[in-house]
């Protein structure tokens, strides 16, 4: 299918390359023609096209009448004159001979014929007419083309069927040939060989390379044109174009990657990966960072590079990392700034002890909180001192602060009574504070009574008793 399309097209290639014929009114005139129009006038003639043609007053046209432009050439009808003077014996010709017995006068008008002795081919009319005392032209026999195979073997060919016995070909004909091993049809169109008037024009074959898929696997190459090329031989000084594999690039050492097929050798370039030629590829990519310098896709070794970090984020680690060996040092990292966040403190029921200063802090910065009026540190809370430690905060919590407020009826019932210290100090307690019962006069402390100096605790008190 392959091989059809490309006959094809170059069939057409073929056609449109064939050159069209000029006719002029002085060629015409000469060979007393006449177009069918029965004009005669200067023009041109696309190949494969033809005139249809006609003689002038007093000639008779030596058929076929139309004649077809052949690469530029067209071979016109004769005119004779029918009525004239006599002619002598007819020419003969060179390994031809004349077919009816050669008569030592003819009329005007009278022909003979020429044929051709064996292998020989018949080049022009195989018939002379007798016009006006004259004779028209005769043809010619061309010698065949001699075939051997020591022709073919020193041109690296042979027959292609080699049954096929051929010692002369006839101009015209031809036969299919195919390359020696080892050897390529310079194009792909010359398959064939044929005799054009008594030589042979051969095609070329040259010395071929063949496309190592193992060596170029090995060298970490790809042909450059891969969509293009689908051919597994290349031609004697054909030139091929590599490129590196993905993931590879071009050895310093390498040939070049321009390749000339030379006497059946390719010399193949080399690519390695990065590390291998102790290079580097780009940079890792940092999370929340950027190259503080411009990107390439490789670095010698020795080679240093800077990295940034976002707005609001913060690096650890050295800014520079450098390429060593085919490897780089350990990149930073960039972490969020510790940015205070006002609904963790709500929900903490604390606020910055220190507010007024800043929201915002950097590793290692340390800050306070502090408990929002009417709360007060849960026992169970981190260190309301908080350092900033890689753009995370550890809060601290606050509990809602609980109050007491002694019952007279419980006191009443109890008969106790507050100090006077603690009576004068306040009638409100918070969990905080401690203060003291006493009994009243007359009154004395009952042997299984709560101890009489008591704390607030989650909002209740624990009364003790007199009796």
């Amino acid at each position: 299918m392959q091989h059809s399309l490309f006959s094809l097209l170059w069939s057409l290639v073929s056609f449109l390359e064939k050159a069209p014929c000029r006719i002029t009114k002085l060629e015409l005139d000469k060979r007393k023609l006449l177009l069918s129009d029965s004009r005669s006038r200067t023009l041109s003639v696309l190949h494969g096209k033809g005139l249809e043609f006609a003689c002038k007053q007093g000639y008779k046209l030596i058929q076929p009448s139309f004649r077809e432009c052949v690469d530029g050439y067209m071979d016109f009808p004769l005119c004779i004159v029918v009525k004239g003077k006599a002619c002598g014996p007819a020419p003969g010709i060179s390994n031809g001979d004349i077919l009816s017995l050669n008569k030592k006068v003819y009329s005007a008008g009278d022909f003979v014929e020429y044929k051709c002795q064996s292998l020989y081919t018949l080049d022009g009319q195989n018939k002379s007419f007798c016009s006006d005392g004259r004779w028209t032209a005769v043809p010619k026999c061309l010698s065949p083309c001699s075939v051997t195979e020591k022709d073919l073997a020193t041109r690296n060919m042979m027959k292609k069927n080699i049954s096929e016995q051929i010692s002369y070909l006839q101009v015209g004909d031809s036969f299919e040939i195919k390359c020696q091993s080892g050897y390529l049809l310079v194009s792909e169109s010359d398959f064939k060989v044929q005799c054009e008037k008594d030589q042979i024009i051969y095609p070329q074959c040259t010395e071929r390379c063949e496309l190592s898929t193992k060596e170029m696997e090995e060298n970490n190459i790809k042909l450059f044109w891969t969509t293009f090329i689908k051919r597994a031989f290349v031609s004697h000084l054909d030139t091929y174009v590599f490129t590196c594999r993905s993931g590879y690039t071009e050895d310093p050492n390498s040939s070049p990657f321009h390749v000339r097929c030379l006497k059946r050798e390719i010399q193949y370039p080399k690519c390695a990966t990065l590390k291998e030629l102790g290079k580097c590829g780009p940079p890792p990519p940092i999370k929340n960072g950027d190259m503080a310098s411009r990107l390439y896709m490789e670095y010698d070794s020795g080679t240093s590079v800077k990295y940034k970090c976002s707005k609001f984020y913060e690096m650890e680690g050295s800014e520079t990392v450098t390429c060593q060996n085919g490897e780089w040092t350990n990149p930073p990292e960039c972490f969020e700034k510790c940015v205070t966040s006002p609904k963790e403190m709500e929900r903490n029921n604390i606020q910055l002890k220190w507010g007024f200063l800043k929201f915002l802090f950097f590793s290692p910065d340390s800050f306070e909180f502090m408990c929002k009026n009417g709360y007060i540190e849960d026992p169970s809370s981190s260190p309301f001192e908080v350092r900033c430690f890689k753009g995370g905060i550890k809060y601290p919590k606050c509990n809602i602060l609980q109050v007491c407020s002694p019952s007279q009826e419980i006191m009443k019932k109890n008969n106790i009574e507050l100090t006077w210290s603690s009576y004068f100090r306040k009638l409100v307690f918070s969990q905080v504070d401690t203060f003291e019962f006493a009994c009243k006069t007359g009154y004395g402390r009952d042997p299984k009574s709560s101890p009489f100096r008591a704390s607030c605790l989650n909002g209740k008190l624990e009364y003790p008793k007199c009796t």
